[in-house]
């Protein structure tokens, strides 16, 4: 293991910008999530009926799971242990493979070997990190339940001194907070984030790119969420059969069932010695799987060709996730009413979010701004693929030709932007279709089709953005991330948070229409203009600077 301190400080130092944000961001969520409930579900009652209403939704259980406990502390874990969940484990995946097989396909590893080395010192180094992102991850998540519980044991202390606090902190309490329920839930994300980085390292061997490493590490993932939503609505056996179901049964700020987190453990730490034990029997730069062949015939002659090549598998996984998300929320719609009950916190901050007075709208147009979020982060990954390939030097060969540097950026942009007006139209075309078998009404498929796709302008701002800092800034292309965050940040919590409306009014975001239910104006064709402009502008910087080989 000679050079292993080392490789972790490098790492690390290569992840200044990437880990925080992940963690941060998650922890973020997390509080956002706790404090709200804490406000919106002050009364047991309204709390009861969105555990008989819910808990009975065959699409918000197999989105988020069973619910466990109907106090606060019961409904955020609840609300958490689905796709949070699986955001954690998402985030190892993408730690483990950049610093293993990514660093073999660009060629430095071979040239870190070189030196004093050992030689399961980068694979080793890669899931140390992995493991402090999990770790680290966490520590917030149970510090943010904690800040959000901590009112009543302030008031607590305040009245009964230290030992009084205390009780009051590591006891469920009638909000189910407690410092022990905020602590099993730091340890579900970080064992689940443990347990997935054990897959990462396991793909990163059996694959030969780090594209394909991520691909199959991702369909673990993606299988595993299926597993456990398939087991939540339907067979619940077959939840255990699904590593984010052993993470949800350990029933975090409900029952707080410890040891089940040593499954995750366990095979985390099983899947980390399968991972080197495989190490040993490849060479460096090979996968275990052969590598296909590419096809005899239909040669790729233009640029865009390529691209669609490259991006195409990534574009249908996004596209059958964002179905099947359009399905679930869409087949909820017309019983949005009762879900809520009569809480009236909650009826306000939903109309709030997605302006309108008819509450099944309102959750329409909030529910397609949040899908419009998440296509962001895809026309985001999408046109940061041109970062990727220059950098890998695949993009210095390739420009040598006839093509031009327009033309192979293009190509990346094209299939970002008409990607995420896919994914939307999926996404639509799904809710539709749903909330029709609801209401017998079939002109809600092209109504809500509609009303998704006039999102997509917004997102293409992102993409926009993004091919501008690639032109002009190509060092800081991960700067585009950190825009999309601020973006979420202000048009989600701006209006519950009564910020200044000029503030919100900096998100793309808080200009897309509405719809269903409320006017179009003229905002669309102002963003689409936006993103052409930022993109003619990243355009016309990549012309002026050099290619990295």
């Amino acid at each position: 293991m000679a050079g292993l301190t080392e490789l972790l400080r490098l790492a690390l130092r290569r992840d200044r910008v990437m880990l925080p944000g992940w963690v941060l961001g998650l922890g973020l969520a997390v509080l956002v999530t706790a404090s709200s409930y804490a406000d919106l579900y002050k009364d047991p009652a309204s709390r009861r009926e969105v555990v008989t209403t819910l808990g009975e939704t065959p699409a918000t259980l197999a989105l988020y799971g069973r619910i466990y406990a109907d106090s606060i502390g019961g409904l955020v874990g609840w609300r958490l242990g689905g796709i949070a969940l699986a955001l954690a484990g998402l985030m190892t995946i993408l730690l483990v493979t950049r610093h293993t097989r990514a660093e073999e396909e660009s060629g430095r590893a071979e040239l870190v070997g070189a030196g004093a080395v050992g030689r399961y010192a980068p694979l080793a180094a890669a899931l140390c990190v992995a493991a402090l992102a999990s770790l680290a991850l966490g520590v917030v998540v149970a510090l943010a339940v904690l800040v959000v519980g901590g009112g009543d044991t302030a008031a607590t202390a305040s009245s009964g001194g230290a030992v009084a606090a205390l009780a009051a902190a590591t006891s469920a309490g009638g909000d189910g907070l407690s410092a022990s329920g905020a602590l099993a839930l730091g340890a579900t994300f970080a064992a689940v984030g443990l347990f997935f980085a054990g897959v990462a390292a396991i793909t990163a061997q059996v694959a030969e790119t780090a594209r394909g490493a991520n691909g199959l590490a991702v369909a673990v993932l993606g299988g595993s969420f299926a597993l456990r939503a398939i087991g939540d609505a339907g067979p619940h056996w077959l939840s255990w059969l699904s590593p984010l179901g052993w993470g949800q049964q350990v029933r975090a700020l409900a029952e707080n069932r410890w040891p089940v987190l040593l499954l995750l453990l366990a095979a985390a730490a099983a899947l980390a010695a399968a991972a080197i034990a495989l190490f040993a029997r490849r060479d460096l730069g090979a996968g275990l799987l052969p590598p296909r062949p590419g096809p005899s015939r239909g040669a790729l002659h233009t640029p865009l060709a390529l691209a669609w090549r490259l991006q195409k598998g990534a574009l249908a996984g996004w596209a059958a996730g964002f179905a099947i998300l359009g399905a679930a929320f869409g087949s909820v719609a017309q019983d949005i009413g009762d879900v809520i009950g009569d809480s009236a916190d909650v009826k306000d901050a939903l109309q709030k979010l997605g302006g309108q007075e008819s509450l099944v709208d309102a959750y329409l147009a909030a529910t397609f701004q949040i899908l419009a979020l998440i296509a962001a982060a895809y026309a985001i990954q999408a046109t940061l693929r041109l970062r990727a390939e220059e950098t890998s030097g695949r993009a210095e060969p390739l420009l040598a030709t006839a093509i031009s540097r327009t033309r192979w950026a293009l190509s990346h942009a094209t299939i970002a932007f008409a990607g995420t007006a896919l994914l939307l139209a999926a996404a639509g075309l799904a809710a539709g279709v749903g909330h029709a078998a609801q209401t017998g009404d079939a002109g809600q498929i092209p109504r809500l089709l509609g009303a998704a796709l006039l999102q997509a302008p917004a997102a293409w701002v992102l993409a926009g953005l993004t091919l501008a800092l690639f032109g002009a800034f190509p060092r800081g292309t991960t700067a585009a991330w950190a825009a999309l965050a601020i973006a979420l940040a202000l048009v989600e919590l701006g209006p519950l948070a009564d910020l200044p409306q000029t503030l919100v009014d900096v998100s793309p975001f808080a200009h897309s229409p509405q719809l269903p239910g409320g006017s179009l104006d003229a905002a669309p064709l102002a963003l689409t203009a936006l993103a052409a402009g930022l993109t003619a502008a990243g355009l016309a910087a990549l012309r002026r600077r050099d290619v990295a080989g």
